[in-house]
């Protein structure tokens, strides 16, 4: 995708991206299989749990979070992570389970 294309795309999604050095959106998970190279059974994981389509803020926000280093996307995480964490909300809940059940699909890839 080129940058007019990108623009297009964010603008077609409601997509707002301040900055410089940003990557380009996504619009499947197959795409971000193909651009970032990921590994299949992190693919497969995600496809187990029921995810198909990448959200909007996931078109984005993933990309992003594969263009900078490890270490900051856990950060991101974790920030994420404890917003939630003292909230009872379901949204809280349904991370928190997504969230485990991914890092253990991760972690049975590593290990």
């Amino acid at each position: 995708m080129m940058l007019p294309q990108a623009n297009r795309f964010r603008n077609e999604h409601h997509i707002h991206v301040y900055g410089t050095d940003i990557p380009e959106p996504v619009a499947t998970f197959d795409q971000l299989q193909a651009d970032y190279s990921i590994d299949t059974r992190i693919m497969s994981n995600l496809r187990s749990m029921g995810f198909h389509t990448p959200t909007v803020i996931e078109m984005q926000a993933i990309p992003v979070m594969l263009h900078v280093s490890f270490s900051r996307t856990l950060l991101a995480l974790l920030v994420i992570y404890c917003t939630l964490y003292d909230a009872s909300s379901p949204a809280a809940v349904n991370f928190n389970t997504n969230c485990m059940k991914l890092c253990c699909g991760i972690i049975q890839i590593f290990v």
